[in-house]
């Protein structure tokens, strides 16, 4: 989401100091419009150049996306050789900054990326020394520690500053690192040196930081985003780690000036419903079927109507209208030992007679598993799910709807996709044919239209 804009006059001032502060190639797209390509469905796409030594460093995947075919996999090893000085694997934006940005990151940390106190930087807004300047800690940076991701920002108001001493600094705990599925990440930045300053970031939808006031050094350009590991204790510090490697997965890199705003940028969404189902308070309404119960931290479909596999037998609904534009996750698990047990997610949801779904089943037959609308009554496939589910096992799904295009995530790998015809909008909720099944954390994030 790079809106094509030339350099400002500030840049154009002050472009001379920069020639001997970047490579040849860096300049040669720096004067150029940005052209940005944060989706990885070719390559590293323009707009980025890589800080890397091997040919393990980056490559990028199927399935394991946000957007696209294609996600980005970075991945630093020990033993890897020093690029810029260092042990890193990172991808850098080569088109000069703004004063206003904002900034839009997907990660996913697998399964077994293993927490340690020694950290890793993700994502650092680096600055470009003024002539006569030493290379400084990063002005603002995103980092991993001890199963955290945290961001730490820090500003320096002299015109040549003394290397590494600031005037102040900031940090903030974004919560813990969650395995095996996307966080995202939005960062709106006014780069300042007083009060006209402003940091602001949410983790999932969620603001974390609202932070006002002087946040930059004193230097004539503004920082340049880089993105990935970089792992500096592997080289300055190598008994602080215990690790031998690192993985992380990256997608759908956003970038947008001033005019930008959260709607725009954010990969999720604003939040619409959150519910974790720690209330008593229920905003939900069954339609058909037994009886659902918030329990133990989730939602159960304690007393199951059987049926002949109409996926509207047991029917709970949020009581609030979901737009066409949305994204949706859940946790959601079959808890019978049953071999025939399933759930579904519905959406667009309108009457008995129209409406959306996505059904995951234990076994896996014609219908089972995969996208589905009703209309006037009338059930059609849209696309199937190749692999069923596990009973007692719980999967993260998330459900993607913009206009008349669906995705769906299992456990953070993209399974289906379909395109169709859907009302504009209708209620979401849960379902069953006949099995105990429970649900956790309903997410539903309201996408731009």
């Amino acid at each position: 989401m790079i809106n094509l804009r030339l350099p400002s006059l500030h840049y154009l001032r002050t472009f001379a100091i920069a020639l001997s502060l970047l490579t040849a190639q860096d300049l040669a797209v720096a004067q150029q419009p940005p052209a940005f390509d944060g989706d990885f469905e070719n390559g590293l796409g323009s707009g980025l150049k890589l800080e890397s030594c091997c040919s393990h460093s980056f490559s990028t995947v199927p399935i394991i996306t946000r957007h696209g075919s294609y996600g980005a996999r970075f991945e630093l090893r020990r033993t890897d050789s020093d690029v810029a000085t260092s042990r890193r694997v990172e991808a850098k934006t080569t088109f000069l900054s703004q004063q206003e940005m904002w900034f839009n990151l997907n990660y996913l940390f697998p399964q077994d990326y293993t927490p340690e106190e020694s950290r890793e930087i993700i994502a650092q807004w680096h600055d470009l020394p003024d002539k006569g300047e030493s290379w400084q800690m990063p002005s603002l940076n995103l980092w991993v520690s001890n199963n955290k991701i945290n961001i730490t920002n820090r500003w320096q108001l002299k015109k040549i500053g003394d290397q590494n001493k600031f005037d102040g600094q900031l940090g903030y705990d974004l919560g813990d690192i969650k395995r095996n599925r996307w966080t995202n990440i939005v960062v709106h930045i006014r780069w300042a040196l007083d009060n006209t300053g402003l940091i602001e970031v949410w983790r999932d939808g969620v603001k974390k930081v609202n932070q006002v006031g002087p946040n930059r050094y004193n230097d004539d350009l503004y920082p340049y985003l880089k993105f990935g590991i970089y792992k500096f204790d592997w080289k300055t510090k190598p008994q602080a780690s215990t690790l031998n490697t690192r993985v992380l997965y990256i997608d759908d890199v956003r970038v947008g000036f001033k005019d930008s705003n959260y709607a725009k940028i954010s990969s999720v969404g604003t939040l619409n419903i959150r519910d974790p189902f720690t209330s008593t308070i229920d905003p939900f309404e069954v339609i058909t079927g037994g009886a659902w119960l918030r329990r133990l931290e989730r939602y159960d479909l304690a007393s199951p109507v059987q049926s002949n596999g109409s996926v509207a037998t047991n029917l709970t609904l949020h009581q609030k209208t979901i737009s066409t534009n949305f994204n949706l996750k859940v946790d959601a698990q079959v808890n019978s030992p049953s071999t025939t047990g399933d759930y579904s997610i519905v959406f667009n949801y309108k009457d008995l007679n129209n409406f959306s779904y996505i059904n995951f089943s234990l076994v896996n037959r014609r219908g089972s598993n995969g996208i589905f609308t009703v209309k006037n009554g009338a059930l059609t496939t849209l696309g199937v799910f190749t692999s069923p589910i596990q009973a007692g096992k719980w999967d993260h799904l998330e459900l993607k709807q913009v206009g008349s295009t669906i995705d769906v995530w299992k456990n953070s790998q993209l399974i289906g996709q379909a395109t169709t015809n859907v009302p504009i909008s209708g209620r979401v909720g849960f379902s069953s044919s006949g099995s105990n099944v429970s649900f956790d954390n309903l997410l539903v994030y309201d996408l731009p239209q």
